[in-house]
């Protein structure tokens, strides 16, 4: 009896380690990741906004699960305010310039939009592009906020791929 109650004990062990494996191995599968953008310039309905985006630490942060994005937040990381959300309608294209290393990925995509600062909602369409070059990855966004009709435009470099003293305009 106490022989059948140990083997019962080590295939229950077994069968517990074997299901904490591949919890383990599917949330690695799962894991998330992120890419910021630093924000240097900026156009709010066609009005030079450069100045205030860039104080309030304005970047532009994307979140992925694997390869697929799936979160946006525009953050303010002087105050700690921020939009974020979903996306969906994911559109995708790379274009090689040359070689390899020079490339330029044009995205489109929905974003359902909440800002944690005026707790206001909606829907903005995105069209995003990404150039890595020579002197880094530089993006350009453009938001069209469909509530309002309202444009943002973004621009500037992909966190850790460049020296901040480039200028944006030397690059597109």
């Amino acid at each position: 009896m106490k022989k059948n109650n140990h083997l019962s004990y080590i295939r229950y062990l077994i069968v517990f380690i074997m299901g904490i494996t591949q919890l383990s191995c599917a949330q690695n599968q799962l894991s998330s990741d992120s890419v910021k953008y630093i924000i240097l310039s900026s156009r709010h309905d066609g009005k030079n906004m450069s100045k205030f985006d860039t104080e309030r630490g304005g970047v532009i942060l994307f979140e992925f699960v694997g390869t697929a994005l799936t979160q946006m937040s525009n953050i303010s990381e002087v105050d700690n305010c921020k939009s974020f959300g979903e996306v969906s309608n994911y559109q995708s294209d790379t274009t090689y310039l040359s070689t390899e290393k020079y490339k330029l990925i044009s995205t489109s995509f929905s974003w359902n939009y909440k800002n944690d600062f005026d707790s206001a909602t909606g829907m903005a369409l995105i069209k995003f592009k990404e150039k890595t070059s020579a002197y880094g990855t530089n993006f350009v966004l453009q938001m069209f906020i469909e509530k309002t009709g309202g444009i943002i435009e973004y621009s500037g470099y992909k966190e850790g791929t460049r020296d901040p003293a480039v200028l944006t305009e030397t690059i597109w």
